[in-house]
């Protein structure tokens, strides 16, 4: 499903990785350097958070807990694994050492794999991220060789180099921001523009983004009913886009129905980096369409001032429900699209 720029010793989604396919590290002669890092135990928290630092502020890596290095070589040696008993958890273990000495919290993959001899090994993936410098424990770590070294406060190249990313992948943000919805120029409804980045360093999030399957999948998807409360109250809804079409990276449904086709609709874009774009046009109301117990409510009442006769409002609990579906049929109803809305950019 995803695809990887970044080096991959396995050739192989991470969820994928077999007992056999660390042998063959081993076999191959897979060696330490600017993507791997093997430990044949569990080091220290610092140790392990500044070398999860150094790859996201390079260009990702592997590091991998229950490989033992030939002495004095960094040639993976022996698969030794780890007990379970002794370290529950390894997988939240790893996530709450960066949590706890990393900042900002660069994106990574962890994954168990089971050995003979009721052993483990965990692989971490740390992928290369947008938002650097990642600092561990009060210092920038990049990857130097086989090491995490620390940078040196006046290494200005380096510190450029790194903010010099940040920066442009902030304008990458932006951009995708300023890209407009299509309207016509008599088109006056007021509208809320919502876009969701995927703070995820892979370019591509689907990799059969352009398939007839993945464009049946996400029609069906975004029109399918969702659970919306906690499962023992049966409470499902769901929002019926009937125009469906691609552009040159993205797939875009629209609610028309009785509405002219130039007029814009609820309207969600879906990108292949996973990014979204959603428009919600409010539904208007003045005294004369608002039924009368609103009436008695809104316009009647000693809270509002006759210079506010020709109030209009906006049903702003309609759209938020519609966007409170949409993003749960992103996030939960169909494994495609489980698991990859992280923290999002949002702007209005």
């Amino acid at each position: 499903m995803m695809g990887d720029k970044m080096y991959n010793p396995f050739n192989k989604n991470i969820s994928e990785i077999k007992y056999e396919d660390l042998e063959k590290l081993i076999e191959n002669n897979i060696s330490e350097g600017w993507f791997m890092e093997y430990k044949g135990s569990f080091p220290n928290n610092k140790k392990i958070a500044n070398s999860i630092a150094s790859f996201a502020n390079s260009e990702g890596g592997w590091y991998i807990i229950g490989i033992e290095e030939k002495e004095n070589e960094a040639n993976p040696y022996e698969i030794v694994g780890f007990d379970l008993q002794t370290n529950r958890k390894p997988d939240d273990k790893i996530t709450n050492i960066v949590k706890d000495n990393i900042d900002p919290i660069p994106y990574f993959k962890s994954q168990i794999v089971e050995i003979p001899e009721n052993k483990v090994v965990l692989i971490v993936q740390v992928f290369e991220n947008h938002n650097p410098p990642y600092i561990s424990n009060g210092s920038v770590y990049i990857r130097v060789g086989e090491t995490s070294k620390p940078l040196a406060i006046d290494d200005r190249y380096q510190f450029d180099k790194l903010l010099n990313k940040r920066e442009n992948y902030r304008k990458k943000v932006n951009s995708f921001m300023d890209n407009k919805f299509f309207f016509e120029n008599s088109y006056t409804q007021p509208y809320l523009e919502f876009y969701v980045y995927l703070d995820n360093p892979k370019d591509i999030l689907f990799e059969n983004f352009y398939s007839e399957e993945f464009f049946h999948e996400f029609k069906e998807n975004f029109n399918s009913k969702v659970q919306l409360l906690e499962e023992d109250v049966d409470f499902s809804a769901s929002i019926n886009f009937d125009n469906a079409h691609s552009s040159v990276d993205s797939y875009i449904l629209r609610h028309i129905y009785d509405n002219h086709p130039l007029h814009t609709g609820l309207t969600l874009e879906l990108f292949k980096e996973g990014h979204m774009k959603l428009i919600f046009p409010f539904t208007v109301y003045d005294e004369s369409t608002l039924n009368n117990n609103y009436v008695s409510l809104i316009f009647h009442d000693c809270f509002i001032s006759e210079e506010y006769d020709n109030l209009r409002i906006i049903n702003l609990a309609e759209s938020m429900f519609a966007f409170h579906i949409i993003l749960t049929q992103y996030i939960v109803k169909n494994l495609t699209f489980k698991n990859v809305f992280r923290q999002p950019f949002i702007k209005e």
